[in-house]
């Protein structure tokens, strides 16, 4: 299906064979083939378009890349006749008979249907060379197109990124395709968020505990394998950090919980979609049940109409959940250097 998206349902299918031309497979492949493209797709289904910018039916290498498969296994029964002659003391045989079904095709751990999990038996029973198995793994993969989608970047000199105005904001951190360096560290990040930001606080605002719409440092978070509503994240900074101690972008980036009551949402911070809204405060996320969770880090599991939306979030300590984030605040980025 599409996901509601208007793109329409789009529907991929399959068949592999051994290397061995004379095993069943390999010998019956253009009865599959005619039987998936022309019988059952076409006539009984009436498949008859393909994918823009790729073949209706073509080889694995030519198939654009997609999350799975359905696929078809030929089974069948052969008659054999086989016939003595006494006089040469010999035996011939001769094929006379062919029953051939057409079955979901059964792959490994009990996945059937699934063109992948196919090609994985056949080359476990040594039926496919690595190399071949590969590259079906390219192209039928199950990890969102992530990797297929970075080859595919690769193999054209791009690369995953966000080209950010220097002229507004400073990165303070990144991860994975993001990564340019170790993330700022105490000084540089404080330095950066109260003081040098377009919207550092003034003296007096510091004092009194609490900032005035205009003196709200904000810091934006990108995320590129997030859903779309939690890709750009603007988080505004509603208080002064109560110490001198804790590292703010420390505790975003790799702890769990409110920074002993320094990172507590809708009293020190609120979360926006847009730097439009984060300056002014319009139209704050919300939480489900009004609860911010503070083991996902930065986003609470919260959304712009209050909604719980999970996994969007990111520890820098390991490979978890999402990847590709970075973290910029409104700073110039030769502001204070």
């Amino acid at each position: 299906g599409d996901n509601s998206n208007g793109e329409g349902q789009i529907h991929c299918h399959g068949l592999a064979w051994s290397n061995d031309a004379n095993d069943a497979t390999a010998r019956y492949r253009g009865n599959n083939i005619f039987y998936v493209a022309m019988y059952d797709h076409m006539y009984v289904r009436g498949y008859v378009e393909n994918v823009p910018g790729a073949p209706m039916c073509g080889c694995v290498e030519q198939m654009p890349t997609v999350s799975r498969s359905d696929c078809t296994q030929v089974d069948l029964v052969e008659t054999i006749k086989i016939v003595y002659d006494s006089s040469a003391s010999a035996f011939t045989g001769k094929l006379v008979e062919v029953d051939l079904t057409f079955n979901a095709c059964r792959g490994i751990h009990n996945r059937n249907n699934d063109l992948y999990a196919y090609m994985a038996k056949l080359f476990y029973q040594g039926d496919l060379t690595p190399s071949q198995f590969g590259e079906a793994g390219q192209i039928i993969t199950n990890t969102n197109c992530d990797q297929a989608t970075r080859m595919g970047l690769n193999n054209n000199g791009m690369s995953i990124g966000y080209d950010a105005d220097a002229a507004n904001w400073t990165k303070v951190a990144g991860r994975d395709d993001f990564f340019e360096g170790e993330p700022f560290g105490y000084k540089a990040f404080m330095d950066s968020f109260f003081v040098h930001s377009q919207t550092a606080p003034s003296e007096a605002s510091i004092q009194a505990g609490t900032f005035p719409v205009g003196e709200t440092p904000i810091m934006m978070r990108i995320c590129y394998t997030c859903v779309a509503t939690h890709r750009y994240i603007f988080y505004r900074r509603l208080t002064p950090m109560k110490d001198d101690t804790t590292n703010l972008l420390t505790h975003i980036l790799y702890h769990k919980g409110n920074a002993n009551g320094q990172n507590v949402w809708n009293v020190d911070f609120s979360l926006h979609s847009t730097m439009q809204d984060a300056l002014s405060g319009d139209n704050p996320w919300q939480c489900p049940d009004n609860t911010f969770n503070y083991n996902a880090l930065f986003t609470g599991n919260c959304s712009p109409d209050g909604s719980r939306v999970n996994n969007q979030h990111s520890y820098f300590s390991h490979q978890h959940l999402q990847q590709d984030i970075a973290y910029y605040v409104n700073k110039p980025l030769e502001e204070g250097v």
